[in-house]
């Protein structure tokens, strides 16, 4: 299109001299034939860019009724989650405040438990896992000494942890419900000027008609990347890993936050 229309514009520079290359001369009705399939061909050339703006914007329109029905079972699913997230974080609190001899003993066997914890899990992972002992054993140290007999985990994390990062997975959508609701205001806009007729008097803008898609394109690429390097993207949860990579699980698990240890405490007595 861009070389058609390259040369529209040259047969145009010769409409005052009535001359094209080779100086030979163009008649009158030569110049108003051309200039007529020109403009007819310029004309179509928009008409086609205004329906591919309509495209878009019915696609956009029905992306939208898509995302409402999405965000609505994501809000529902993310209500429940609150929920027992916090009934569970309240009987953590209870469980820990309760006072009697039944703590005293529990914290006791606890102590007694974290040596042979460490010592069956630097076990395991020095023969399984084979990388970076060092650097996890001084996490898991610092994971024992920090951890209580009342914690509650889900999924190898700890109630409050599972709670801020849901407060940051909030955030996250938020941020790419503004730029798909930004890309969204584009299109229309985008579609309202497609549709205003151009005056005869002002050049054609190429760059800024199409801007609008360059900027879509971009803030859509920027939402995107926010998603993949979110936390939950980058540590999927385990329930999706294949039974066959429990060990490459529990390695992970003891990598991240040395939870993966816990569920070794059934070879200690004391546990």
């Amino acid at each position: 299109m861009m070389k058609t229309l390259l040369l529209f514009v040259g047969l145009l520079l010769t409409w005052e001299s009535g001359q094209v290359l080779g100086d030979q001369t163009v008649s009158d009705n030569e110049l108003q034939e051309m200039s007529n399939q020109g403009s007819k061909y310029v004309n179509k050339e928009i008409q086609n860019a205004v329906n591919g703006v309509k495209q878009i914007k019915t696609l956009i329109e029905k992306t939208n009724e898509e995302r409402k029905t999405l965000l609505s079972n994501l809000e529902e699913a993310k209500k429940k989650k609150e929920d027992a997230l916090n009934e569970t974080r309240e009987s953590e609190t209870k469980l820990k405040e309760l006072p009697g001899v039944c703590n005293e003993t529990m914290m006791a066997l606890w102590e007694e438990c974290k040596p042979c914890l460490k010592q069956t899990c630097m076990k395991f992972y020095a023969r399984v896992c084979r990388s970076g002992s060092g650097l996890v054993g001084r996490q898991l140290e610092e994971f024992l000494n920090q951890s209580s007999p009342f914690y509650f985990w889900m999924n190898g994390d700890r109630i409050d942890s599972l709670l801020e990062n849901d407060r940051q997975q909030t955030h996250m959508l938020d941020v790419m419900q503004d730029h798909f609701s930004r890309a969204s205001s584009i299109i229309d806009e985008l579609f309202q000027d497609s549709l205003m007729p151009f005056s005869p008097y002002e050049p054609l803008n190429f760059h800024a008609m199409f801007q609008p898609f360059l900027e879509m394109i971009h803030e859509a690429q920027q939402a995107m990347d926010i998603h993949f390097h979110s936390p939950a993207f980058q540590h999927p949860p385990t329930e999706f890993i294949r039974e066959g990579d429990d060990d490459r699980t529990v390695c992970r698990e003891i990598r991240h936050n040395s939870t993966g240890c816990l569920r070794m405490k059934d070879q200690c007595d004391k546990c």
